[in-house]
């Protein structure tokens, strides 16, 4: 076990509140399972050694305060309700000790704004009755907390973390549950501090702690800061040095289509470095690289497994799909899809990746009863299943996909959830790759790079579309924005032939966005619809007005704009009744999310959209927005397509990566303040405009959107050509 500092005993006896997660504290049905981090089965054992000191007690206390320092302006804008601007200084960091501090802040704070009882006094829940304490022992690290909530399961788990707090955050430490013993009205807790940030500190500043649990996403997050240390990527992470490039392999055979010079170019690079930063702007066939790098990788067995991963399911489901298709060069006994344990019942049988999921593979091999367990699991049949048939079943589960994931060759999953207790049955992950990298925090980009003897990475993204949608400052910044602007790479890599838009809608973006390094690798007769006039126009909706949304009226977050929704909802008739589109060429995106709600109830009720009224379907990514601490308006609310009749309907944010032949976008903004709100960031206008293959369609006010630079740059480029229109009759 570490120890933090050396000398005498400290004991110190503290008041403790308690907050309720929740999720959490619900009462939960019958069996009892005591589950442990993604269903482990909760078996007292010691916790390992969970990090070593780097630096003197001095030198740690003064970084670690350092990265307090920089939070102040976060404690005023959670005070005042504001944003404010926060960068890292000099977006690098003095050690790994002072990374490590900076990014704990940063999880804390993200796990804040989460869970609201936290900041709210007045919301806090206190357990008159039960004998609550925190007594710490310097010399062996120990912390022991007795909070409980008598007439529900215990929330804690081994190896879970918790974060101690001042009352007024000013202080946080990080620790893991070592173990836990319950005796009537109370739970005693001995947890384990990371080590990077001096307990003693803590201790001497309060008379009283907060306990904040959190789940296994951070967990892996924290853990990933810690290995950071031991990784071979501790230069990079810190931007002490650019990288050294090597020439990139002259010769090798592609195993796909033919790839045009500049993906040429970045798999060569991928094959001759140990790392490659590779620029994809929208459609320029990021995935076929990945698929070719792939194949090239496949064919030298020191580099297997290959782990490539995403920040979302999405994300790695299109790569999923694009090496499963029908010219792929790569075996489908090769891939292995791992999803965690909340995702497996939506890829369940009849999904098109069933074939090389690793939870479906395993079921093929369960006996009678275990399999009859997991179907009960999946089915959310928990009363029937007895703790020892769980029991019975996860022993079994375990081993079956340990033996599956070793034969594994390409693993594919999300970044937090390649840090699940499952692949730790692997020794050595000898490539990672990174797609999306942008829309990453650090912290979780982290999971997987610090994994186990990790000896090459390729990080992809694109730095001017939307980064990582999170309101916490610290956590704005991808790492692959970090490692760009601290001109870690000097290979400038990046891919400039674009395959998807009409040259119509991808010339704005093209010129604007990305000051003319793409070109088109596509005609307008290729994106031609006989149907489509115009590709690009901008329709003029100055009588509409916006308003307060329903949605998040408390928050005053959302915005709606009626008379611009029924524009929209003529505009989609009119697509389907005289352009002749089907409804899953259609598209409707909108940066705020009571306006996507709005729209959707109207084309809901739309008997020539939806003749038969069917309830919309919901797509939404769990595992990406669980814990991410985001703002109202970037909530799980907005990671979500709805999908009415096969039209759908999406946030700006929640649509990237997304394409449909023909996208409207409802700008809403109409106010006499000439208020835009985040629609004047460029890059959330860049996803927005370069989602569409062969129609585009902005619907908005034009003299509320010109107070933007930007838009002011995109208005004038659209009235010089002629393409801004008054009534949808005109198109």
């Amino acid at each position: 076990m570490d120890v933090l500092w050396s000398g005498t005993a400290c004991l110190k006896s503290c008041n403790c509140e308690f907050f309720e997660p929740r999720a959490m504290f619900e009462k939960v049905s019958q069996p009892s399972l005591s589950l442990g981090e993604d269903g482990d089965v909760g078996e007292a054992k010691r916790t390992e050694t969970i990090g070593t000191l780097e630096t003197s007690e001095t030198s740690q206390v003064s970084e670690a305060l350092a990265a307090l320092e920089a939070f102040k302006t976060l404690e005023a804008w959670e005070q005042e309700g504001k944003e404010v601007s926060f960068k890292p200084a000099g977006r690098h960091f003095q050690s790994v000790t002072h990374h490590r501090c900076y990014f704990t802040q940063a999880l804390f704070h993200e796990q804040v704004k989460a869970q609201s009882p936290f900041l709210d006094p007045k919301q806090v829940t206190r357990f008159d009755g039960i004998n609550v304490q925190v007594r710490f022992d310097v010399n062996d690290d120990k912390v022991r907390a007795l909070p409980c909530k008598p007439y529900v399961i215990s929330p804690f788990a081994l190896c879970q973390v918790v974060f101690l707090a001042t009352p007024k955050n000013s202080c946080v430490c990080a620790a893991k549950v070592d173990s836990f013993k319950t005796k009537g009205r109370t739970v005693t807790l001995n947890l384990t501090a990371y080590s990077w940030f001096p307990l003693k500190t803590l201790v001497s500043q309060t008379d009283g702690l907060k306990v904040l649990i959190c789940g296994a996403q951070t967990r892996r997050m924290l853990d990933a800061l810690l290995n950071v240390q031991n990784s071979r990527l501790q230069t990079v992470v810190m931007c002490k040095q650019p990288l050294h490039h090597k020439p990139g392999r002259a010769q090798f055979e592609c195993s796909t289509a033919t790839l045009n010079k500049h993906q040429r170019h970045a798999v060569a690079h991928s094959l001759s470095n140990k790392i490659t930063i590779l620029k994809g702007p929208p459609g320029t066939g990021k995935t076929t690289v990945i698929v070719e790098m792939i194949a090239q990788l496949l064919q030298e067995k020191s580099k297997l497994p290959i782990l490539c991963v995403a920040p979302s399911n999405v994300a790695i489901d299109n790569i999923a799909k694009k090496l499963l298709a029908d010219k792929s060069p790569i075996a489908k006994r090769d891939l292995l899809r791992v999803v965690s344990i909340s995702k497996e019942p939506h890829y369940w049988h009849g999904h098109v990746l069933e074939d090389i999921c690793l939870h479906l593979k395993m079921y093929e091999h369960l006996t009678d009863m275990p399999k009859r367990s997991f179907e009960d699991l999946i089915a959310g049949r928990y009363s029937k299943i007895s703790p020892a048939d769980f029991k019975a079943f996860q022993t079994q589960r375990r081993l079956i996909e340990e033996k599956i994931i070793r034969k594994a060759k390409v693993i594919l999953t999300t970044n937090v959830a390649a840090g699940a207790p499952l692949l730790k049955c692997l020794r050595s992950f000898p490539v990672v790759i990174m797609d999306e990298s942008t829309q990453a925090t650090e912290p979780s980009a982290l999971v997987p790079l610090t994994l186990p003897n990790v000896r090459k990475v390729i990080l992809l993204g694109d730095e001017r579309q939307l980064s990582c949608a999170n309101s916490i400052p610290g956590l704005t910044l991808s790492f692959f924005e970090r490692l760009i602007t601290n001109r870690v790479s000097r290979a400038n890599l990046m891919l400039r032939v674009q395959y998807r838009m009409h040259p119509q809608i991808s010339e704005f973006p093209r010129t604007a966005i990305y000051n003319g390094q793409l070109t088109d690798g596509c005609t307008a007769e290729d994106r031609k619809h006989p149907q489509i006039k115009h590709p690009l126009f901008f329709l003029q909706c100055a009588r509409t007005v916006e308003q307060l949304g329903a949605l998040n009226q408390a928050d005053h977050k959302s915005i709606q704009n009626p008379g611009e929704a029924r524009v929209v909802r003529e505009l989609v008739r009119n697509l389907l009744l005289e352009k002749q589109f089907s409804h899953s060429q259609i598209a409707v995106i909108t940066p705020y999310a009571a306006q996507r709600e709005l729209v959707a109830k109207l084309l809901k009720s739309d008997p020539v959209i939806n003749p038969r009224i069917r309830e919309p379907a919901l797509e939404m990514d769990i595992e990406d927005v669980i814990g991410s601490g985001l703002e109202r308006e970037h909530n799980s609310v907005s990671n979500t397509l709805i999908n009415i009749n096969n039209v759908y309907v999406s946030s700006i944010d929640a649509f990237q990566g997304h394409e449909r032949d023909v996208i409207i976008f409802s700008s809403v903004r109409n106010n006499s303040e000439a208020s835009l709100g985040f629609l004047t960031d460029r890059r959330r206008l860049n996803v927005a405009l370069t989602r569409a293959r062969r129609a585009l369609a902005v619907v908005g006010d034009k003299e509320t959107l010109k107070n933007s630079k930007i838009w002011r740059k995109f208005l004038k480029h659209l009235q010089e050509r002629d393409l801004i229109f008054e009534k949808v009759s005109s198109l």
